[in-house]
């Protein structure tokens, strides 16, 4: 069985509209959880070799243990999103204190324009949704918001990357 037949399979029980919206990730056999990195979709040969690599370690009674296939649903099929790098941002203040945290999603040849211009904007709509709930709160109560989004002409550096 292939990873395309696995994952129909599982699609089709867990009634998701397209069947490469599940990824799977093998069992650590020593903790007993997932392991960090899911099986990727281009490099899985069939489902046997797959659980095989999974299968080294003896149960309590000196028998093999089986592995297990943690599963996970996607909101895009698995090969457009191996094509993309998910990355979170911390954007500070002026002051240096962080204001806000998004998980940007690009594709990975994107550039670092294109990062800072989706943060940019990120940070613009977080802004006019931090105004509109301070707007329905009462005005005694107003306090100055605390993330003033940068202006539409601004040039964004990029401080730290790890």
């Amino acid at each position: 069985m292939t990873y395309e037949a696995m994952s129909a399979r599982a699609a089709a029980a867990l009634g998701l509209d397209h069947p490469l919206k599940v990824r799977f990730t093998l069992q650590n056999l020593y903790t007993g959880l997932p392991r960090p990195q899911p099986v990727k979709w281009t490099g899985c040969g069939s489902l046997e070799d797959l659980l095989r690599v999974g299968a080294g370690a003896s149960g309590e009674d000196g028998a093999a243990a089986l592995p297990l296939l943690y599963y996970e649903v996607l909101d895009m099929p698995l090969p457009e999103l191996e094509q993309h790098v998910t990355l979170r941002v911390h954007w500070h203040g002026a002051d240096g204190e962080e204001r806000t945290v998004h998980d940007v999603r690009l594709l990975k040849e994107a550039k670092v324009s294109e990062l800072l211009a989706v943060v940019g904007e990120a940070v613009r709509r977080a802004a006019a949704a931090e105004g509109r709930d301070a707007d329905r709160t009462d005005k005694a109560d107003k306090a100055p918001p605390s993330l003033e989004p940068p202006p539409p002409d601004a040039l964004l550096r990029l401080v730290e990357v790890y």
